[in-house]
Protein backbone atom coordinates (compact mmCIF):
# COMPACT_ATOMS: atom_id res chain seq x y z
CA UNK A 1 0.00 0.00 0.00
CA UNK A 2 1.33 3.16 -0.93
CA UNK A 3 0.14 7.05 -0.27
CA UNK A 4 -0.84 7.88 -4.40
CA UNK A 5 0.47 9.38 -6.47
CA UNK A 6 4.22 8.37 -5.92
CA UNK A 7 6.66 8.47 -8.66
CA UNK A 8 9.72 9.82 -10.04
CA UNK A 9 10.54 13.02 -12.12
CA UNK A 10 11.19 11.52 -15.50
CA UNK A 11 12.54 13.10 -19.02
CA UNK A 12 8.72 14.59 -19.60
CA UNK A 13 9.54 16.91 -16.78
CA UNK A 14 12.59 18.20 -17.83
CA UNK A 15 13.80 20.81 -19.65
CA UNK A 16 15.93 21.50 -22.70
CA UNK A 17 18.27 23.31 -19.74
CA UNK A 18 17.89 20.40 -17.48
CA UNK A 19 15.52 21.86 -15.00
CA UNK A 20 12.79 19.85 -13.29
CA UNK A 21 9.39 20.50 -13.33
CA UNK A 22 8.17 19.48 -10.00
CA UNK A 23 4.61 21.14 -10.67
CA UNK A 24 4.33 18.91 -14.38
CA UNK A 25 5.76 15.89 -12.67
CA UNK A 26 3.03 15.75 -9.96
CA UNK A 27 0.32 16.45 -12.48
CA UNK A 28 1.61 13.88 -14.77
CA UNK A 29 1.42 11.22 -11.52
CA UNK A 30 -2.29 11.80 -10.50
CA UNK A 31 -3.28 11.96 -13.92
CA UNK A 32 -1.68 8.43 -14.46
CA UNK A 33 -2.10 7.00 -11.05
CA UNK A 34 -5.56 8.29 -9.80
CA UNK A 35 -7.29 9.82 -13.33
CA UNK A 36 -7.20 13.46 -12.10
CA UNK A 37 -7.11 15.56 -14.61
CA UNK A 38 -4.48 18.68 -14.10
CA UNK A 39 -7.69 21.39 -13.92
CA UNK A 40 -9.16 19.86 -11.07
CA UNK A 41 -5.73 20.77 -8.98
CA UNK A 42 -6.10 24.08 -7.08
CA UNK A 43 -2.59 24.50 -5.56
CA UNK A 44 0.87 21.84 -5.13
CA UNK A 45 2.78 22.74 -1.50
CA UNK A 46 5.91 21.20 -0.74
CA UNK A 47 5.53 19.95 3.10
CA UNK A 48 8.67 17.47 3.74
CA UNK A 49 11.21 15.45 2.37
CA UNK A 50 11.83 11.71 3.54
CA UNK A 51 14.92 10.09 3.31
CA UNK A 52 14.22 6.30 1.71
CA UNK A 53 17.04 4.53 3.21
CA UNK A 54 16.37 1.52 1.61
CA UNK A 55 16.65 2.81 -1.56
CA UNK A 56 18.86 6.19 -0.97
CA UNK A 57 16.46 8.35 -2.21
CA UNK A 58 14.80 11.62 -0.61
CA UNK A 59 10.93 11.33 -1.37
CA UNK A 60 8.84 14.44 -1.63
CA UNK A 61 5.99 14.46 0.65
CA UNK A 62 3.52 17.36 -1.17
CA UNK A 63 0.22 18.49 -0.60
CA UNK A 64 -2.42 18.86 -3.18
CA UNK A 65 -5.43 20.70 -3.11
CA UNK A 66 -8.24 19.91 -6.01
CA UNK A 67 -10.46 22.46 -6.47
CA UNK A 68 -13.63 22.00 -4.49
CA UNK A 69 -15.49 22.56 -7.61
CA UNK A 70 -14.27 19.31 -9.21
CA UNK A 71 -16.34 16.17 -9.64
CA UNK A 72 -14.22 13.19 -8.11
CA UNK A 73 -16.99 11.06 -8.36
CA UNK A 74 -15.87 9.08 -11.68
CA UNK A 75 -12.12 9.20 -11.87
CA UNK A 76 -11.46 8.76 -16.08
CA UNK A 77 -10.19 4.90 -16.59
CA UNK A 78 -7.70 3.18 -16.98
CA UNK A 79 -5.70 3.55 -14.12
CA UNK A 80 -2.36 2.30 -15.36
CA UNK A 81 -0.57 2.06 -11.89
CA UNK A 82 -2.87 -0.13 -10.55
CA UNK A 83 -5.20 -2.76 -9.87
CA UNK A 84 -7.55 -1.00 -7.54
CA UNK A 85 -7.35 2.59 -6.16
CA UNK A 86 -9.03 3.14 -2.42
CA UNK A 87 -9.44 6.75 -0.84
CA UNK A 88 -9.19 6.57 2.66
CA UNK A 89 -9.40 9.04 5.54
CA UNK A 90 -5.43 8.84 7.33
CA UNK A 91 -6.89 8.31 10.44
CA UNK A 92 -8.57 5.20 8.63
CA UNK A 93 -5.86 3.68 6.69
CA UNK A 94 -4.67 1.53 9.48
CA UNK A 95 -8.13 -0.08 9.80
CA UNK A 96 -7.87 -0.48 5.79
CA UNK A 97 -4.49 -1.67 5.51
CA UNK A 98 -2.29 -3.75 7.79
CA UNK A 99 1.01 -1.65 8.46
CA UNK A 100 3.18 -4.29 7.25
CA UNK A 101 1.81 -4.35 3.51
CA UNK A 102 2.82 -0.01 3.65
CA UNK A 103 5.79 1.32 2.02
CA UNK A 104 8.34 3.12 4.36
CA UNK A 105 7.07 6.57 3.17
CA UNK A 106 3.58 6.37 3.13
CA UNK A 107 4.38 4.51 7.00
CA UNK A 108 6.09 7.77 7.56
CA UNK A 109 2.86 10.09 5.97
CA UNK A 110 0.47 8.29 7.60
CA UNK A 111 2.41 7.44 11.20
CA UNK A 112 3.55 10.87 11.61
CA UNK A 113 1.80 13.50 10.09
CA UNK A 114 2.42 17.09 9.61
CA UNK A 115 0.47 19.72 10.72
Amino acid sequence: MECCPSGSIDQSSISKEGRADLRQAILSELDEEAGIANTCVQSILIRDLYLSADEGVFDIHLDVVIHPESDLSVLRPPLREYDQLCWVEPDEAEKAFPKRLWVPLSRHLLEEPLP
